[in-house]
């Protein structure tokens, strides 16, 4: 609750600390590597239920990219690569020119 609380911007104001600041609570707090945390000190030992049950959020795509990069060199097995079809389907002939591949290309979701 305490998330969708932030992302709503609903979290009170508490006393003693400055505006704009906001008290994280002790259980969502990890003093130790994050990744590890997280994801336990070898990755290859969990299964695929288990990863899916796991999450690190970050408040950017670089950032995100950087963990991402971090996980993946400790991972064993040879690394996939995955394409995706990038197309935009719209009957707007503006739609097309507002969004061409290279600019698809370069999104990070």
């Amino acid at each position: 609750m305490w998330l969708l609380n932030i992302g709503s911007g609903n979290l009170p104001e508490i006393s003693g600390l400055p505006c704009h600041s906001i008290e994280i609570p002790q259980q969502m707090v990890v003093e130790e590597n994050l990744i590890e945390a997280i994801y336990s000190e070898n990755l290859n030992d969990l299964d695929v239920e288990q990863l899916a049950k796991r999450v690190i959020l970050a408040p950017t795509n670089k950032k995100t990219l950087k963990m991402n990069r971090s996980i993946t060199a400790k991972l064993q097995d040879e690394p996939h690569t995955f394409y995706s079809s990038d197309l935009i389907i719209s009957e707007d002939q503006n739609d097309l020119q507002n969004y061409p591949p290279e600019f698809l290309h370069d999104l990070t979701p």
